[in-house]
């Protein structure tokens, strides 16, 4: 609640973004006990830079809801952060039931039409948010694994924060 909140800031670290994101996995794994455990990988070098706050929780949110729906054990939630080129890419990859990936990806870039019903609002805010932030050569994605469930991709530029300088 804290870190939705985060003083109004629209911004955050990596480094603080990807601790939320682990104290939400800490509390879905002791809520549902064998259903699902987790993972991460994650090169804490890339902790200064920034995104966009509460970009990961609703995705691993819709892999515990939506892929594990009609499991009863051993669902896997890997968090996996890594720098390619001038970007970093995030995954959020589940062993769950899978989706339509393609209508996924299809419906996050759908252009908001506010008279008609809202669906995937949440993924769709996160893909723009992404944008407006960096651009359009940064967002999400989705891709089904070939062991089953589904891969969310979110790919950021590298930017660390910017800190000015004061003469005293």
């Amino acid at each position: 609640f804290r870190t939705s909140l985060r003083k109004g800031e629209d911004m955050v670290t990596l480094g603080q973004e990807f601790e939320h994101v682990t104290s939400y996995l800490q509390i879905q794994e002791h809520r549902y006990g064998e259903i699902m455990e987790y993972r991460t990988k994650y090169n804490p070098e890339l902790k200064d830079n920034m995104l966009p706050k509460m970009i990961l929780q609703p995705l691993v949110e819709n892999s515990i809801i939506h892929g594990f729906d009609e499991i009863e054990e051993g669902g896997m939630i890997t968090i996996r952060i890594y720098p390619e080129d001038d970007y970093i890419f995030i995954d959020v990859i589940d062993n769950g039931s899978g989706a339509d990936t393609n209508e996924l990806n299809k419906a996050i870039t759908h252009e908001l039409d506010y008279n008609e019903p809202i669906e995937k609002y949440g993924l769709t805010n996160v893909n723009l948010r992404i944008q407006l932030y960096f651009d359009k050569t940064c967002g999400l994605s989705f891709k089904t694994n070939e062991t089953g469930g589904v891969t969310a991709t979110i790919k950021i530029k590298r930017k660390e924060p910017e800190y000015k300088t004061i003469d005293l």
